[in-house]
């Protein structure tokens, strides 16, 4: 029976070290999912300041650019370090671990040579598949690659690392309780001795147990939590699922999601959470949680160092806890919950929330910058257009339903003229004009884009040309119209028009309404030809082609 025992602290002691490994590497990739996310919240932090720069038109923005992302890339750098010396051997050959290092160094040195450029950032964005749009696109592969690493490499290791703690940590007792009976049953001095210090050692062992089961639950948790928010496809789910986890976490509360305006002057509640107002503080810095940057907790509004927004609440006084939620290094809302007077969440209630807050605010800093990076890609910068690239997109679908359309081909007339001499920014100021009247005359789901310089696409889908000409005729008047206010000097366009029966596919209708454009410059411009009126053959030109004030649209 002794060497029974004997058998049993060597079981014991090989458990505790396969568990203590176990923990170890449970604890390994969930630091590399931190590091991770830290990655692309400076990541997305750097291109929201990008996008800022593109769009203004004044130095300071880009050298703000220029200072954010050599602020945020140095942080990418050291992260990236960490977390390749701490992820070990098996991540860092994985397939797709590999795939996201070439993703994110492609965006990195992107960036850097951008940042090297003479041009502005404007400029680099105004034509053909630009360093800008390049830039978009390898960020957006980074981010994805980065998700795919998570998925398939962390995630499956995470949570089979808490199903092992917890399986471990049952033998584990089992084997204590075993041995501590066979000592017993023994006697003997030594054996005495030796089953007396398991015994004194139970509770620290018991102990050890439950904080290990307490950390896999939290490791649970914050997994879980990082799954359901990668799902959100927009910052509404993702507010909607940070409420619902609350609320299953703290169900003894009530609980509200504050966010700021556009303005960032107000609070607002979250839309897919409960709107009904528990907090009156109306701006973000007015309310310390955010005016502080960490969490608050008051368990007494009655307390002289309370929030002043609890008291003289009508359900008399409360306990609360205030998580402030930062996207992108800013400070845009609250977590707010009330519960009953002197009866403060938990600490690990409270710990749980506050992990809400920094997942919440990631992903929707991730979201935002995901948005408007794709609404770079798509969108001419100046105009506000579709540009070229993604028209013809959008005409994949048109074409997949078999539905006829017409194209108008429009360009602005003397526009190198108009350039010479006003100037480009009287140019890029007529271009937006433009722009703006030939999207307000079309419906909702006709096509609006900027081809190219100072030249324009209309597709107008359900329509023949020769129903589309009164539409034009109405365009080239107005035009006029807009024009005498005198805030841009006056320009005329010509327009060229064909439709789907003039040819099978959408290069061929554009080439063709190209030819009936340049028959109206040849007639004198300023105004409408039709494919088949006399166009083919005559030429002119164009004028204007190399003078726009922004080159051709993306």
């Amino acid at each position: 029976m002794a060497v029974s025992v004997c058998v049993g602290l060597v079981g014991l002691f090989g458990l505790h070290v396969v568990r203590e490994h176990v923990s170890s590497e449970l604890r390994r990739h969930h630091r590399a999912q931190v590091l991770l996310d830290r990655i692309g919240a400076s990541m997305a932090s750097a291109q929201q300041d990008f996008h800022s720069a593109v769009a203004a038109t004044d130095a300071i923005s880009e050298e703000r650019w220029l200072a954010s992302y050599a602020r945020h890339t140095q942080v990418v750098r050291e992260t990236l370090k960490e977390y390749v010396e701490g992820a070990g051997d098996d991540v860092s050959r994985s397939e797709h671990w590999i795939r996201f290092e070439e993703s994110l160094g492609a965006w990195v040195a992107q960036g850097e040579s951008m940042a090297g450029e003479d041009a502005t950032l404007p400029k680099l964005g105004a034509s053909g598949m630009t360093p800008v749009t390049v830039y978009n696109q390898q960020f957006q592969e980074a981010l994805q690659d980065m998700g795919e690493l998570q998925r398939n490499t962390h995630h499956p290791a995470i949570e089979a690392g808490m199903e092992s703690v917890e399986n471990l940590s049952r033998v584990f007792e089992g084997v204590v309780i075993g041995v501590v009976i066979l000592g017993l049953a023994v006697g003997g001095v030594v054996l005495r001795e030796s089953v007396g210090q398991i015994v004194t050692q139970e509770d620290a062992i018991a102990s050890q147990s439950e904080q290990l089961r307490d950390e896999a639950g939290r490791q649970e948790f914050v997994a879980r939590v990082t799954r359901g928010l990668e799902m959100a496809r927009s910052e509404e789910e993702a507010f909607g699922l940070a409420c619902q986890v609350v609320a299953s976490v703290a169900p003894r509360t009530e609980r509200q999601l504050l966010l700021s305006d556009s303005s960032s002057a107000h609070l607002r509640p979250a839309h897919g959470c409960d709107e009904e107002r528990l907090c009156g503080v109306e701006k973000p810095f007015d309310c310390p949680a955010v005016r502080r940057g960490q969490a608050q907790v008051f368990k007494t509004s009655e307390a002289f160092d309370a929030c002043p927004f609890l008291r003289g609440r009508a359900g008399g006084a409360c306990s609360a806890l205030c998580v402030p939620l930062t996207v992108m290094g800013r400070g845009v809302g609250v977590i707010h919950l009330v519960g009953a007077d002197g009866e403060a969440p938990s600490t690990a209630a409270r710990q749980m929330i506050e992990h809400v807050g920094e997942s919440l605010g990631s992903r929707v800093g991730m979201i935002r910058a995901f948005r408007q990076t794709t609404l770079q890609a798509t969108v001419d910068p100046l105009t506000g257009l579709l540009n070229r690239r993604s028209l013809e997109t959008e005409m994949a679908e048109l074409l997949n339903a078999g539905t006829t359309y017409t194209v108008v081909f429009t360009d602005i007339d003397h526009f190198k003229r108009l350039n010479d001499t006003h100037g480009h920014e009287t140019g890029d100021r007529a271009l937006r004009l433009f722009a703006g009247m030939l999207r307000e005359r079309v419906r909702s789901h006709d096509l609006v884009a900027r081809w190219g310089g100072e030249e324009f696409i209309l597709v107008l889908s359900g329509v023949r040309k020769q129903e589309a000409v009164g539409l034009v005729e109405r365009i080239r008047t107005g035009l006029g119209e807009r024009l005498s206010g005198g805030t841009v000097p006056r320009f005329t366009a010509s327009y060229g028009v064909a439709d789907s029966e003039d040819a099978p596919g959408f290069e061929e209708v554009v080439d063709i309404a190209d030819r009936a454009l340049l028959a109206a410059k040849a007639r004198g411009r300023d105004r409408v030809v039709l494919a088949g009126e006399g166009a083919e053959g005559e030429g002119a030109d164009r004028e204007g082609g190399e003078g726009a004030g922004e080159a051709a649209a993306a």
